[in-house]
């Protein structure tokens, strides 16, 4: 997934393929991975990320 482009994300996440919360904490497992040696992030708010994932994830379920 993290070489998906957004289209290909958005499709997946529409399709059910995966929630906003996995690839949330994708992202945010990648995010810590990489970032010590790169210092793009000064900080992340991990608990903000994954709270918007879930209501995203609500409103997906929606329709």
């Amino acid at each position: 997934m993290i070489d998906s482009s957004l289209q290909q994300l958005g499709s997946a996440l529409r399709a059910g393929k995966i929630s906003s919360v996995e690839l949330t904490q994708l992202y945010l497992d990648r995010i810590a991975a990489l970032n010590p040696g790169l210092n793009a992030y000064i900080t992340t708010n991990a608990e903000t990320s994954l709270a918007q994932a879930r209501a995203a994830d609500a409103i997906l379920a929606r329709g």
